[in-house]
């Protein structure tokens, strides 16, 4: 039992409502979910969503490849959408995207990845960096071993994405 996915913690977000702080894991290629209480600040971990593992004892763990849980491998950078609906994660080693869709307690549930090179998806290599624009209309990853920034288009209904463009260093204007 306890906290679990803290490995090489990494990156921290706060959900608008701040109800909720996500931490993903470098080392344990994962993303904690606290609740976090609005009076006194303190955290109370309700779950972790990994790469490679299933349900533990009832604490939701997910990870890469288990229930169709995809790309927090080398997890780095988190970010929740301002409508507090969705949670997008950077796998840096996964050259991927995550989306998950963000329950009313703050648990997490897995939509969908987009990963470099798949499905005309550009920008994504070495992914380490998401954040989402102040009207919720768009999503943006850092791609390192890119040199690059990729944009998608968010669905506000689903949290979904879809590719819009990349731009790398020293590419075009």
């Amino acid at each position: 039992g306890g906290v679990e996915g803290l490995g090489g913690a990494c990156s921290v977000a706060v959900s608008p409502d701040g109800a909720n702080v996500y931490v993903t894991g470098l080392s344990d290629d994962a993303i904690s979910v606290f609740a976090r209480s609005a009076t006194t600040g303190e955290l109370s971990f309700l779950e972790a969503h990994r790469n490679g593992i299933g349900g533990v004892e009832g604490l939701e763990v997910h990870r890469n490849g288990v229930a169709g849980v995809e790309g927090l491998d080398g997890v780095r950078g988190v970010a929740v959408s301002p409508d507090g609906a969705s949670v997008y994660v950077a796998g840096l080693s996964d050259d991927a995207v995550a989306v998950f869709a963000r329950g009313g307690d703050g648990a997490l549930a897995y939509v969908e990845v987009h990963r470099d090179g798949v499905g005309g998806v550009e920008g994504l290599g070495g992914a380490c960096s998401v954040a989402v624009s102040p009207d919720g209309a768009n999503v943006y990853v850092a791609g390192l071993y890119g040199d690059a920034l990729a944009a998608f288009e968010r669905s506000a209904a689903t949290g979904e994405l879809t590719f819009l463009e990349a731009h790398r260093n020293n590419v075009g204007g």
